[in-house]
């Protein structure tokens, strides 16, 4: 993410997501390329200065994740919570995600995972493996409420453009005191 270290003591996601591309396999990269949805969602949310004016909630959304789907679609997972990590469990939204169908050079609007959960139900996705392909099928794993709420794992046999509930509750009852998304 593009983050300014002055907002917020550089501890949030005050700002928006960027990428670099590769045409020679990861042996050089380009240069960096904003997420267009995630700018645009900073950009209504702007900050003038570099604290927030208080009682203003400013929204960030960020790339979580990234995954190929089997026809060469890049699916991107955006979380979308306030940017000031430390009240971020206030200010969850329900995560999103966007399409590229040419090589990451432009990208869809956003799609609402599921249309009719909530934030508390889904919330965000890690980096770390929560999104995977498998025999065609796209499968992600998402944490509701800020982190620390169960988990819904979610399928997509179109390549990205829809997703499908599993299954709900996964771990339920199991308590981490740190690291909850290591199992």
């Amino acid at each position: 993410t593009n983050v300014s270290g002055k907002i917020f003591e550089g501890h949030g996601i005050a700002g928006w997501s960027e990428y670099k591309r590769s045409t020679d396999g990861g042996k050089t990269w380009g240069k960096p390329t904003v997420f267009p949805y995630s700018k645009k969602v900073w950009d209504i949310n702007k900050i003038t200065g570099d604290t927030l004016p208080k009682g203003k909630p400013y929204i960030a959304a960020f790339v979580r994740s990234i995954i190929t789907a089997p026809n060469g679609t890049l699916v991107a997972f955006l979380s979308r919570q306030l940017a000031n990590n430390r009240d971020n469990y206030l200010g969850f939204k329900t995560p999103v995600y966007i399409l590229s169908h040419d090589n990451g050079h432009t990208w869809t609007e956003p799609k609402e995972v599921d249309e009719v959960a909530t934030s508390k139900e889904i919330s965000l996705t890690n980096d770390d493996g929560a999104s995977f392909v498998h025999d065609g099928v796209i499968y992600t794993v998402f944490i509701g409420g800020y982190g620390t709420g169960e988990y819904s794992f979610y399928a997509s046999y179109d390549n990205g453009e829809t997703f499908t509930k599993l299954s709900e509750g996964l771990f339920r009852n199991r308590k981490y005191k740190s690291n909850y998304y290591y199992m």
